[in-house]
């Protein structure tokens, strides 16, 4: 009696222990604090198909997050929870502004911002707000003679400048950034702000934290490494600058961690790896011109990315930066990759959603969009690539709009893709989510 009583109070303790692990395991952008992006759910080799599509409101553009079989997700328009198995919707609420980035999740509250400034806590199972923060003076980066537009002596804003930051959740902190060009650390039960940092412009990067560091981005040209209790600099690393164009400067890649490394990429075109304590550059790789929005991810010897304007996927050595080899992604990369196993997956803006097997260094398989299917705007080339002419015709700020919807009209991919058992869950430019398989 004595043994099965220990073997019953053992039982008990491990259902308590699992169900406080699963409370306590937090959910965000790319799996975790460090954005590494890789995930023990197993590897999707050979596509089967779509399990489920919804349509939300709105240009969804996002990245989802899933905890306790939902899907947690904002659009242009509201903030929904989805049923992971079915895609139904489960509950929704508006907001001020568009929500373009990943929620975090933890112990029930869901944890989002918008571009409106305002920034939410609300219970996971009934959208409730349990909390809200307000930055104020959020927009998007803009400069004198964006990208070459006249007159030369104008400001344009930078529609490019998609997402907002994705929250990262960290002993008991939530960090995300701003374009006030705040850095932002609140308490995450209360909403209470425990410390702020101003950096020179926009800040939409996801902040990664490890080591005691916060590390974030900024549209000042800087990568920040911030003290995590008080928000204290500890270094920053210049990247390129462009102050005629204002094209070549920027990052809008959230940074990876990992053994004591900082990698990310930047609208300079590079990527870089610098050492995450000193800040001192062990290397950088030039990608001819193409900005490099995405975050990178890696294995144990390489790192994978992909870039815009060259529309490539990379893979190099993660120690030395040495390029190991070049696929074709037929269209610009905005969303970050993630990898399963030896298979790595990407959305782009034809409307694909890529698989890339690391062993053969060669594409798995590619899903194609509905939209992007019907192409009723009629954009995409006979090899499946964007008609970038057709796209861009007849461009004016005044067209901007116009650029944007035939852009979104094949169902583009921007969210980067999270795993639920065995399928993929994304969003798409034109306002759905899907779950494949």
């Amino acid at each position: 009696m004595k043994y099965i009583s220990l073997l019953v109070a053992l039982f008990i303790c491990a259902a308590c222990q699992t169900d406080k692990k699963q409370n306590d395991v937090a959910v965000m952008f790319r799996g975790d604090a460090t954005h590494s992006a890789r995930y023990s759910n197993p590897a999707i080799h050979t596509l089967h198909g779509t399990k489920w599509k919804t349509k939300l409101e709105g240009n969804v553009l996002a990245s989802p997050a899933i905890y306790r079989d939902a899907v947690y997700i904002g659009s242009s328009e509201k903030f929904y929870a989805l049923s992971a198995e079915t895609g139904e919707q489960i509950w929704s609420i508006k907001v001020d502004g568009a929500a373009h980035a990943s929620p975090a999740v933890y112990n029930k509250v869901v944890f989002f911002g918008d571009f409106s400034g305002k920034f939410y806590a609300v219970n996971a199972d009934d959208g409730s707000v349990k909390w809200t923060f307000f930055a104020e003076g959020e927009r998007k980066f803009g400069a004198l003679g964006l990208h070459g537009q006249q007159p030369k002596d104008q400001y344009f804003i930078d529609n490019w400048d998609y997402f907002n930051s994705s929250p990262t959740i960290h002993k008991e902190k939530i960090y995300f950034g701003s374009g006030n060009g705040n850095i932002y650390a609140l308490d995450l039960e209360t909403g209470k702000q425990v410390w702020s940092f101003q950096t020179g412009e926009v800040s939409h990067t996801s902040p990664a934290v490890a080591y005691g560091n916060v590390y974030a981005g900024s549209w000042d040209s800087y990568l920040y490494c911030l003290d995590a209790e008080t928000g204290a600099k500890k270094w920053n690393y210049q990247t390129g600058i462009d102050t005629f164009y204002y094209n070549q400067v920027g990052i809008q890649s959230s940074p990876l961690l990992a053994d004591s490394t900082v990698y990310f990429g930047c609208r300079d075109a590079h990527v870089y790896a610098l050492d995450a304590i000193t800040g001192e550059l062990q290397w950088k790789r030039f990608n001819n011109y193409s900005w490099v929005i995405v975050s990178p991810v890696i294995d144990e010897e390489n790192l994978y990315y992909t870039t815009s304007d060259s529309q490539h996927f990379t893979a190099l050595n993660r120690h030395t930066g040495d390029s190991l080899y070049t696929l074709s992604t037929k269209g610009l990369g905005f969303s970050s990759p993630i990898l399963l196993g030896d298979m790595i997956y990407f959305g782009v803006f034809n409307g694909d959603l890529v698989a890339i097997n690391t062993k053969t260094k060669s594409e798995g398989w590619r899903f194609q969009t509905d939209e992007a299917k019907e192409d009723k705007m009629q954009v995409l080339n006979p090899d499946g690539t964007v008609n970038m002419q057709k796209v861009f015709a007849n461009n004016s700020v005044e067209n901007t709009p116009l650029v944007f919807e035939r852009l979104f009209s094949v169902g583009a991919i921007l969210s980067t893709p999270a795993p639920y058992e065995n399928s993929l869950i994304f969003g798409t430019a034109d306002g759905h989510v899907y779950a494949i398989y």
